[in-house]
């Protein structure tokens, strides 16, 4: 290029670079955004939420099989044994976090749990968190353990936690956001529905159990070790779906599913 078309092209070059300096400025205020937004967290929990609190709460209920639990909870695991005799017997443990020991204790106290009988039996538990420790660095939660007779029907609402369930008969409703479910040596005796958005799905089962299933993932694989019977199967990209049937003669109907997460039935 000569002289005189770099001198004719130059307010164009300079134009150029001024855009480019421009877009590439948008581009560092974008990043920024996004950075802090995902590192606010993070440096939440180092700074405001360094000291750890728990309260233990312990309850009995007489209970006649089959018995009804109901449990809502925003965060923590809920792990169900199933027990001997014809009580309910539950142990939650609360937990909140503060930049300090008394703002902790705070958190604590206004984080609710409530656990009761009702009047027909039914046992329920749920976790209250006020609008205040919603946007906190780190949220209250509390852990269950729960052991309750065999005969015992489920309905289960968890946010964010995993759900274990052992040795229980009845009919099941769980729910997980973010968490993993997993069931082991139950036997379905009416129509059960597990669901997790984000997390693990596994039965883990006796070789005679009978039912008829669907199960699917939008984003992870499904694997049952049971010869299934009338099986129709859809394979997607990164996820897919079965249904089909268990066992001999089966009557209960179990649904499955998971957002992003994979489904597993295995015999035991």
């Amino acid at each position: 290029m000569s002289e005189n078309q770099t001198r004719n092209n130059m307010p164009l070059i300079i134009a150029l670079i001024v855009v480019a300096v421009l877009l590439f400025c948008c581009c560092l205020a974008i990043a920024a955004l996004a950075l802090g937004g995902v590192l606010s967290v993070p440096v939440g929990i180092v700074t405001d939420a360094r000291v750890e609190v728990t309260e233990k709460i312990e309850k009995t209920f007489d209970v006649s099989a089959p018995v009804s639990l109901e449990a809502d909870i925003n965060v923590g695991d809920v792990v169900i044994q199933a027990g001997d005799g014809d009580q309910v017997r539950i142990s939650a443990v609360k937990h909140a976090w503060g930049r300090d020991h008394q703002q902790a204790e705070s958190y604590l106290d206004d984080f609710k749990v409530y656990i009761r009988q009702r009047p027909t039996g039914e046992i329920e538990i749920e976790s209250e968190t006020p609008r205040r420790l919603r946007n906190i660095p780190r949220t209250p939660s509390v852990d269950l353990e729960i052991t309750v007779p065999r005969d015992t029907s489920m309905d289960l609402v968890v946010n964010v936690g995993n759900v274990t369930a052992t040795g229980v008969r009845g009919t099941f409703e769980i729910e997980s956001n973010v968490g993993d479910i997993t069931l082991q040596d139950v036997r379905f005796e009416g129509d059960t529905r597990i669901e997790s958005n984000v997390g693990d799905i596994e039965l883990r089962l006796p070789p005679d159990i009978a039912f008829v299933f669907s199960a699917e993932s939008n984003v992870g694989d499904i694997r049952v070790d049971f010869d299934i019977q009338n099986e129709r199967a859809e394979k997607k990209m990164v996820g897919g779906a079965i249904e089909g049937e268990i066992g001999t003669s089966p009557i209960a109907r179990v649904e499955l599913e998971t957002g992003t997460g994979d489904i597993k039935i295995r015999k035991e």
